[in-house]
Order: C-alpha cells, then structure tokens, then sequence
C-alpha cells in the first residue's frame, strides 16, 4: 500500500515544490517592477 501511494506523494511534492517557487518568484518580480517604476519614473532600461 505505501508502496503505491510514494510515487502519488513524490508527484505532489514536486507539483507543489514548483507552484510556490513559482508564485515567491512572480511576486518578487511583480514586486521589482512596481518599485522599479516608483524609483525611476520615466526612465529606459
């Protein structure tokens, strides 16, 4: 039984793992870009 369920809870862990880096990494740059913008108003990259 635990056998079967290791690979179902290996395959969450990981779809897991993926979505919070995902998101910490979405945020962080959604975070830069707004204070990017508020820093430097009218500026080229």
């Amino acid at each position: 039984m635990i056998d079967r369920l290791m690979p179902i809870f290996a395959v969450i862990g990981v779809l897991s793992t993926i979505g919070y880096i995902g998101l910490t990494a979405w945020v962080m740059y959604d975070n830069f870009n707004k204070s990017k913008k508020k820093t430097l108003p009218g500026s080229h990259r």
